[in-house]
């Protein structure tokens, strides 16, 4: 799968990825975006995703831990006071499967953010891998 222009807002989105990560970490550092890596492999539960966001994304201090809060926190313009972010989700198959209502809501939430930073023409992108 070929990296897209990750500086491109008006491109951005949340989307599947296949194959190595590290062609999208060199894209993100390339454009000067900021990068969150984060590993799901032993996330199975909502709350297990919203704490390794919480710390994955370097979210403030009174994220409240629930779906609410994440949207808050990813389209906050302080947390988001770079020219763009790159988050990219790897490992997410087991997540997937042990919580896939919670999954398809985290994805939706991301989504949102997303386009809000696109009005914003600021790079939102979130990978799984």
């Amino acid at each position: 799968m070929k990296v897209p222009e990750l500086t491109a807002a008006s491109e951005a989105g949340v989307f599947d990825w296949e194959g190595p990560i590290a062609p999208l970490e060199s894209a993100a550092r390339a454009g000067k975006l900021k990068l969150h890596t984060i590993d799901l492999s032993a996330v199975k539960s909502k709350n297990a995703l919203l704490e390794a966001l919480y710390r994955g994304l370097k979210l403030p201090e009174h994220f409240g831990h629930n779906w609410d809060a994440l949207a808050d926190c990813l389209m906050d313009e302080e947390w988001a006071s770079g020219p763009g972010y790159v988050i990219v989700l790897h490992n997410t198959a087991r997540f997937q499967h042990d919580a896939p209502d919670d999954f398809e809501t985290a994805w939706e939430i991301f989504a949102d953010a997303s386009e809000y930073w696109k009005e914003n023409k600021k790079p939102f992108w979130v990978f799984a891998a």
